[in-house]
């Protein structure tokens, strides 16, 4: 069994019952956030960097300017390529291999409070939906890296008081069917 252990301000990827395989001193404020493959992503004051599961090796630092990094979560797409980095209202989708930012979007904060969804991933489709701070539901191609398509989408906030889910989306990911203000 091999285990990541996160101190303080050290990584120590074990082997168990062998021991230590390696370890990488951290800012001490650093948090693994996903193991994607054979790499993990960790968090820092100043940038997100990618270290190899294997060896701990550095294998790209990508600096994120403009973003307060003092709260995260993380969201790791099935095959492992892509990670969405949430730093409160704004989303940051990073490619893995090359560490390079593929997208950003600031979503709507309300949805945050009331602990609603902000994004939802279409794994099959290769699609991620934002809904953003300007009530609209932005649609991205994680192929292209880019937006292919935006529709105005105001969150029906009392479905979502009732801890209703406002958005529905098949097995097959063909269809997306968004209960709004307005109706469906």
């Amino acid at each position: 069994m091999i285990l990541l252990c996160a101190f303080a301000a050290q990584f120590v990827m074990a082997q168990v019952p062998q021991g230590a395989l390696w370890s990488i001193n951290v800012d001490a404020d650093a948090q693994p956030i996903v193991m994607a493959h054979d790499r993990f992503i960790v968090n820092t004051k100043k940038s997100a960097q990618c270290y190899g599961a294997s060896d701990g090796k550095l294998r790209w630092e990508l600096p994120l300017e403009g973003i307060d990094r003092s709260t995260f979560t993380s969201y790791a797409e099935q095959n492992g390529n892509l990670v969405i980095m949430q730093y409160g209202d704004m989303l940051v989708q990073i490619n893995v291999e090359t560490g390079k930012e593929t997208w950003r979007s600031t979503v709507n904060s309300e949805l945050l409070r009331k602990g609603s969804k902000c994004y939802r991933v279409l794994s099959e489709q290769r699609r991620t939906i934002v809904f953003t701070k300007d009530m609209k539901a932005d649609i991205y191609d994680d192929v292209l890296g880019k937006r292919i398509g935006s529709i105005p989408c105001k969150p029906n906030i009392g479905m979502i008081r009732r801890e209703n889910d406002w958005v529905h989306t098949p097995s097959k990911e063909n269809t997306v069917v968004l209960i709004d203000e307005a109706g469906v």
